[in-house]
């Protein structure tokens, strides 16, 4: 019995020790920079850069960073890459896609122009991980409101 307990703390301990509690506000303006370099400057390699420094603090980028890395790439005239960012955005849990539609240079389907049979296989790959990751509603303010109201339901009597 006592070996069982110490495995399960020492579970425990290396799960509490991995976690990693991420600040969004400081990540985004981490990110800011690449946005800078590549949307501003047209220094595509130095946006690449920042966001592989920002992936390798964070061991991961949310889906508007990949898209941006693949519109770098793009730029760089490196598609195949591009084409696996693109892949990797739609095969992350996104918070916002909305963002995306505010930045007229990194809208997917005009990164996707020009990419041959392979690329968009890829590019695929990742869209058939997406439906595997959405809930029936993927909103994420949604299903934080829609958690709150169920868990005030069951509080109240009025519900």
């Amino acid at each position: 019995m006592k070996n069982f307990c110490f495995t399960i703390l020492i579970l425990f301990s290396i799960n509490f020790i991995n976690a990693q509690e991420v600040n969004f506000i400081t990540y985004k303006k981490e990110c800011d920079l690449a946005y800078r370099f590549a949307l501003d400057s047209s220094k595509f390699s130095n946006s690449i850069s920042v966001l592989k420094g920002i992936k390798k603090k964070y061991n991961f980028l949310c889906t508007e960073e990949y898209v941006l890395m693949a519109f770098c790439y793009k730029k760089t005239n490196e598609l195949t890459k591009s084409a696996k960012c693109l892949r990797d955005a739609w095969s992350n849990y996104a918070f916002d896609l909305n963002c995306l539609q505010q930045i007229d240079e990194i809208q997917p389907p005009n990164i996707m122009g020009g990419y041959n049979k392979r690329q968009n296989k890829i590019v695929e790959q990742g869209f058939k991980n997406s439906k595997k990751l959405k809930s029936k509603v993927t909103d994420s303010l949604y299903l934080v409101f829609d958690r709150i109201d169920s868990l005030d339901c069951r509080r109240s009597t009025i519900c």
